[in-house]
């Protein structure tokens, strides 16, 4: 049965039948776990954006470097990358996918247009925004979860204290250890 009345030009409905503790317990456990799917489903695109777009890397530097030996101090000055990889300067940075002169002035690889290259890298950037987005999400969902987790513990019996604060900004409780009968 519900009741209904205005308050201040408000409709307000109140219920007459409470939710028994077990059923709040459920509809909590119902809700963290919903958070855990949505969480397991971000990770995994978080995953397919990272591969992505390690393989879409079109010559930006990274912080993954090629180790070249050289025998002397003079070798290491006079060392020139395009040369030792026989590739064009701008090909030098890419990681993969870096192609020789013979290749290149031969007609087998053509070279992309001005236009290509723009609209790859807004594709980049986009899934790179994208990825950013989901990174947030996945950590503002840890902290809901973690929320959700310390309140349902706050719920149960049992002695407890705030002990600090972890580095998400939530308390940290301890719980008296009582023996179990």
């Amino acid at each position: 049965m519900q009741r209904s009345q205005m308050v201040n030009g408000q409709h307000i409905e109140e219920r007459n039948e409470i939710i028994s503790p077990e059923m709040q317990r459920l509809m909590e456990t119902q809700d963290i776990t919903y958070i855990k799917m949505q969480r397991d489903t971000n990770r995994r695109k978080i995953e397919s954006l990272k591969s992505e777009l390690h393989l879409a890397d079109n010559g930006t530097q990274s912080e993954a470097q090629h180790t070249v030996f050289v025998d002397t101090v003079e070798q290491v000055a006079a060392f020139d990358p395009a040369r030792h990889f026989d590739t064009l300067p701008e090909f030098v940075g890419r990681k993969i996918n870096r192609p020789t002169r013979a290749a290149l002035e031969s007609s087998e690889i053509a070279r992309p247009s001005e236009k290509d290259m723009r609209r790859a890298a807004k594709t980049r950037e986009a899934r790179l925004r994208e990825l950013k987005e989901r990174l947030e999400r996945e950590e503002q969902l840890k902290r809901a979860e973690s929320e959700m987790q310390i309140r349902r513990a706050l719920k149960d019996k049992g002695r407890k204290k705030q002990v600090g604060t972890d580095h998400l900004g939530l308390a940290i409780y301890k719980w008296k250890a009582e023996r179990k009968k």
